[in-house]
């Protein structure tokens, strides 16, 4: 067994690991836990409290018969809110029985209202938890070497830890203190479990700490009182009586005692009860420091379990241990390892919960993040657990290309996917391609357009040329010429007619093609007479115009046909357009149209010219005579026999000059008649 002796000269003054305030247990929730037991505490005639501890009597007997709580209570915990906001606990007694004292570290009840806070148990693998040191403001158990007191004055003759208690002893005075003191401001009850005492005046004392002046809970060997400093100035001054002696029966119990404020301090002995005094000599307005030992002359010593400080309440709250309540907690989280997505992520945090808390700001089961890290989600269920957990995630690029080309018109273009299109128009291509580490697909648009010729190909309209020449012009706007057949230039004289194609390439390298059709027209001039009919030999012209070339080439009205019959001696010629080519034949001459022509007394004849009827009125009666009508010819084409003095007829055929010969025993007469 170790024992630790502290020297007189220098008492432990390493620092410890002091608790003022609450100070929470690990924020594991209570998941594997099946018993849930509502505590309502009660401060309705209390003033606001915080980091307070307040003590509860339960009945740990039952459950532990009943199998529900570990016989040790081991997995006895306490929650503020659900079931992971855990509070310090400590198990002073009574585990196993029917009324086991437990101490709670409540951090704030409010004023004149009630909280709630929650027992659970029911946990085999859970460890002990109980924490003495978590639940007080201060706390010493002397369960091994301790740091929480240092020397303060006096001669300490012995100071032993052994089995749990510390073993003081002083030879005249002496006292040790805590290594760190109250607020003024605070309340707070000092106490010891005493195991025995002897001597002059072993004490516990509340101790200014600048002036070091102190009331202390004390006793002489019978009576125990409130003392204070005398006229001193050292920790150990002598004491004087603050208070009326009380006799005990026995110092072993615990001792109490709570500095409320100037003029009111109030103690508990053992065997005595409470002890009180309005001695106000001393101000409480200074820190205090907690003090165990003896003052003035004599020896003495005391055995102590352990020394505490807690919050004191001038009204304590009370409370009331509710039915346990059904506990459904959510089903554990679990983000699996990894995970990875292509261009993002998808986070399921799984059903059974009510609130979600993303590292990333989400506040759903499901987080879609786009970036690549450590995620972390909190998720709160109905009972108001709440677990946390984190994932890795890999987010994979998915690659989303855009490229932009301009090609020439007609080219044969290949797209990433393979495909290939002829391109005459815009063309947008998506393709999709899986990338190889994560197989992601990505996407690569590709615009094709084409380029707007510069300046565009244009040879004109086919042509029909009178010339023998002609020179077809690509423009000047071009970086090569290519002829078919031809050369590679931008002009090309031709002289036949053809089809003919230029390929130019612009300043792109963008070809172009065009075709124009050059069609030399040729007029056969030429024309053939027959008797006083010319006709032209041409007989594919689109128009003819007759013309009288001894009146100056004088258009012949109506005469518009292939042939012309000359009406009279001269010289005509026809002009004959074939588009827009124009030519005129040589003149011909015509002679012998106007033969000399009787003018008889024998007959007269109108209308001539004549559309066709034609009257004849003789001078007298005649007799029989013939009446023969020829053409230009000579031919006859009719003929009568007429014995009257009037004659009636009619000159069939086409319009032209007829010749009307009458034919009497005295002779021959002719008269020439123009039919039109």
């Amino acid at each position: 067994m170790k024992l630790t002796k502290i020297s007189t000269k220098s008492f432990l003054t390493l620092l410890s690991t002091v608790f003022i305030g609450f100070v929470g247990q690990t924020q594991t929730c209570l998941v594997d836990w099946t018993n849930k037991v509502p505590i309502t505490i009660d401060n309705s005639a209390g003033d606001e409290l915080t980091d307070y501890q307040i003590q509860l009597d339960l009945d740990t007997e039952t459950p532990i018969l009943l199998g529900e709580m570990e016989s040790d209570g081991s997995d006895i915990r306490f929650t503020a809110d659900g079931c992971c906001d855990q509070l310090c606990y400590y198990i002073e007694s009574g585990i196993n029985t029917a009324s086991t004292i437990v101490w709670v570290n409540i951090p704030l009840i409010d004023a004149g209202a009630t909280e709630t806070i929650y027992l659970f148990f029911g946990n085999s693998d859970a460890e002990a938890a109980s924490d003495a040191e978590c639940t007080f403001t201060f706390y010493a158990g002397f369960d091994g070497d301790y740091t929480n007191f240092d020397y303060l004055c006096g001669s300490i003759s012995d100071s032993t830890v052994m089995d749990g208690d510390l073993n003081l002893a002083w030879g005249s005075s002496g006292l040790i203190g805590s290594t760190m003191t109250f607020p003024m401001e605070e309340i707070y009850t000092a106490e010891m479990m005493s195991n025995g005492v002897s001597g002059n005046w072993p004490a516990i004392y509340w101790a200014r700490e600048t002036t070091k002046k102190n009331y202390g809970l004390m006793t002489n060997g019978s009576q125990a009182r409130i003392s204070l400093t005398g006229g001193g100035t050292d920790w150990c001054s002598g004491h004087n009586w603050a208070s009326t002696l009380e006799s005990y029966t026995s110092t072993e119990g615990l001792w109490s005692f709570t500095w409320r404020g100037t003029g009111d301090l109030i103690a508990n002995f053992p065997t005595v009860g409470e002890i009180t005094t309005d001695n106000s000599l001393y101000a409480k307005d200074e820190d205090l420091r907690l003090m165990i030992g003896g003052i003035s002359s004599g020896s003495g010593s005391m055995d102590l379990d352990w020394v505490r400080v807690r919050k004191y309440a001038e009204v304590p709250p009370t409370y009331a241990i509710e039915l346990p309540s059904t506990f459904e907690p959510g089903p554990p989280l679990d983000l699996g390892d990894e995970v990875i997505g292509c261009g993002e992520a998808v986070l399921d945090a799984g059903e059974g919960y009510e609130i979600f808390d993303w590292s990333s700001g989400g506040e759903d089961q499901i987080e879609t993040v786009d970036e690549s890290g450590t995620y972390t989600v909190t998720v709160t269920d109905g009972e108001g657990c709440y677990q946390e957990a984190s994932v890795d995630v890999i987010v994979a690029p998915i690659y989303s290309i855009e490229v932009s080309e301009t090609v020439c018109y007609g080219t044969s273009y290949t797209f990433p996917d393979g495909s290939t299109e002829e391109i005459t128009e815009t063309i947008i291509n998506s393709s999709i391609f899986e990338t190889e580490t994560y197989g992601c697909d990505s996407l690569i648009t590709t615009t094709v357009e084409v380029y707007e010729f510069s300046p565009e190909l244009d040879l004109g309209d086919d042509i029909a040329s009178c010339d023998d020449t002609v020179w077809i012009d690509a423009g000047d706007d071009f970086t090569s010429y290519n002829w078919t057949d031809g050369p590679a230039t931008q002009i090309y004289a031709v002289d036949i007619t053809d089809e003919y194609t230029v390929t130019v390439v612009d300043d792109n390298g963008c070809e172009q093609s065009e075709s124009i059709s050059v069609d030399f027209v040729v007029i056969d001039n030429e024309t053939t007479l027959a008797g006083f009919t010319i006709t032209a030999n041409d007989a594919d012209a689109d128009s003819y115009q007759w013309l009288d070339c001894d009146d100056d080439y004088a258009v012949i009205g109506g005469e518009t046909g292939i042939s012309f019959e000359a009406l009279m001696d001269g010289n005509y010629a026809v002009e004959i357009t074939k588009g827009e080519c124009v030519d005129t034949s040589a003149c011909v001459n015509i002679s012998g149209v106007s033969i000399a022509e009787d003018q008889p007394s024998l007959f007269s004849l109108y209308p001539n010219p004549t559309q066709g009827e034609v009257n004849l009125v003789f001078a007298e009666n005649i007799g029989t005579v013939l009446i023969r009508i020829s053409n230009v010819e000579g031919k006859i084409v009719q003929e009568f026999e007429h014995s009257s003095t009037n004659f009636n007829l009619n000159i069939e055929g086409e319009k032209g000059i007829y010749f009307l010969e009458v034919l009497t025993s005295e002779g021959n007469h002719v008269v020439k008649i123009i039919k039109d």
